[in-house]
């Protein structure tokens, strides 16, 4: 259940098992103007992607672990074509993720577990992921002959399997500049791979208060910026300033425990008495738990909800009293 904070747009609500507005995301897509919301109601099923030409909609979900009495998520599966201005927030995106346009500009993607994505030939403006958990990557690098014009990580969970051998960033075909990533973490299961893979073209990738276990960022020959980061990996000191090397796991959930499939019981706050603590840029903690906007493991939208609601009784006399319990949160 959600409450709305928006008043100059229309708010669209979409429940694929009925009581809302529409019953699938397409309708609820096709009605709407620049500047609406679109609300996504928790399902026991997944909801199919769409494809959208439409700019500056907002996409809310239930999350992708929600912390409530119905835990219901908001899945989407299928290909899930986004367009320039859109935010999409609270989602588990099991489909791939595309673009309406090789342009693709302001575009913001929070709270959402993503499982595919492969970005190729794209150019990317003023765009952000933050608290997101990416799991399942597919086998290719997900960014390949990319230009960057703003390109933003904040507090994300990058987790990959043994079985994924390839970069992240295919460096060979990168160009452009402005690339942050800030308070994310890095973590490959089994042998170590590289962050960029050949000789980066782009410039401007600043790195901060990242944990990188087997997975090295630097490139020989890049002047990329690290500051503050911990890595499992020899990080030169000509890569940036406060960077730490270590092969001590840093997490809560013991590193033998963290293999496999991804578990949303893993715990990646830092372990009491960790150096990582307070060792980030103006005082923070290095890792997801540090910056402005801590990483948050529910994907829940940091809007008032309603957590849980109960009735007392099951019968009730017309014009009498009901009583009724609920628990909120204001969201964060």
């Amino acid at each position: 259940m959600f409450v709305s904070l928006f008043t100059n747009a229309t708010v669209r609500t979409v429940n694929n098992a009925g009581g809302a507005q529409f019953g699938d995301l397409i309708s609820a897509i096709t009605a709407a103007t620049s500047g609406d919301t679109i609300y996504v109601c928790g399902s026991a099923s997944t909801y199919s992607g769409a494809t959208t030409n439409k700019t500056n909609l907002v996409f809310i979900g239930a999350g992708y672990n929600p912390q409530k009495q119905n835990p219901l998520k908001s899945t989407i599966t299928n290909a899930w074509i986004l367009g320039n201005g859109n935010a999409v927030i609270g989602f588990d995106l099991v489909g791939s993720i595309g673009f309406s346009n090789p342009s693709i500009s302001n575009l913001k993607i929070s709270r959402c577990k993503v499982s595919s994505f492969n970005s190729t030939n794209n150019t990317f403006t003023n765009c952000m992921f933050d608290n997101c958990i990416w799991t399942s990557l597919t086998l290719s690098s997900p960014f390949t002959s990319q230009t960057f014009n703003g390109l933003v990580f904040s507090n994300c969970l990058i987790y990959m399997t043994s079985s994924y051998g390839q970069n992240i960033f295919n460096g060979n075909t990168l160009s452009g500049s402005g690339v942050t990533i800030d308070h994310c973490a890095f973590i490959k299961d089994g042998a170590a791979i590289n962050f960029f893979g050949g000789t980066p073209n782009a410039t401007g990738f600043v790195f901060t208060n990242n944990i990188f276990i087997n997975v090295t960022p630097a490139t020989a020959g890049t002047s990329y910026q690290y500051t503050s980061n911990y890595s499992s990996a020899t990080l030169s000191p000509t890569y940036g300033i406060g960077n730490i090397t270590g092969t001590t796991w840093p997490f809560v959930t013991p590193q033998a425990s963290v293999t496999g499939t991804f578990q949303y019981a893993w715990d990646f706050h830092l372990a009491a008495a960790s150096p990582l603590i307070g060792a980030g840029t103006f005082g923070s903690e290095i890792g997801l738990y540090g910056g402005n906007v801590p990483f948050n493991g529910s994907g829940e939208a940091p809007i008032p909800q309603i957590d849980i609601l109960m009735l007392n009784g099951t019968q009730f006399t017309p014009g009498g009293s009901m009583g009724i319990q609920f628990q909120s949160t204001i969201g964060n």
